[in-house]
């Protein structure tokens, strides 16, 4: 006997973010960002340094150097490519070694990067010459 499954309308509903839209290759950079949040109910913002690792049009890895827990959604800016304000969710933290204070995360962004901004993104990258930009990551 086959059991029916009975779910909400919810389980057939598909988003455009996260179910049709293409998935874009990481790219290795090196970029100086800034991570913006609200703390206490929109009455405090706080503003963390990080740097960009792996970029791609629809998501980042991004890491700090101080142990830092970051809310669910943040805005991202990137000043030497002169992009402000990119919405982002996070989809995962991690932590390296007990002890290391340094945190990497995933970012996953609200809307899909335009070639202009990735091509300013990569241009102002800080990446050792020698090092190549080979997408080698899917996002997923």
């Amino acid at each position: 006997m086959v059991a029916k499954q009975t779910g909400s309308y919810l389980s057939r509903e598909e988003s455009f973010m996260y179910d049709k839209e293409p998935k874009f290759p990481l790219e290795a950079t090196n970029n100086a960002a800034r991570v913006e949040y609200s703390k206490n109910l929109l009455t405090f913002l706080e503003s963390r340094r990080c740097q960009i690792t792996r970029i791609s049009k629809s998501g980042a890895i991004i890491d700090f150097m101080v142990d830092t827990e970051l809310p669910d959604s943040v805005t991202l800016d990137i000043p030497d490519a002169r992009i402000e304000k990119i919405g982002c969710v996070k989809q995962s933290e991690r932590r390296n070694r007990i002890g290391d204070s340094k945190v990497s995360v995933t970012l996953r962004f609200l809307r899909v990067l335009t070639d202009k901004e990735m091509a300013n993104i990569k241009r102002y990258s800080l990446l050792p010459d020698g090092q190549q930009r080979h997408p080698n990551v899917v996002m997923g």
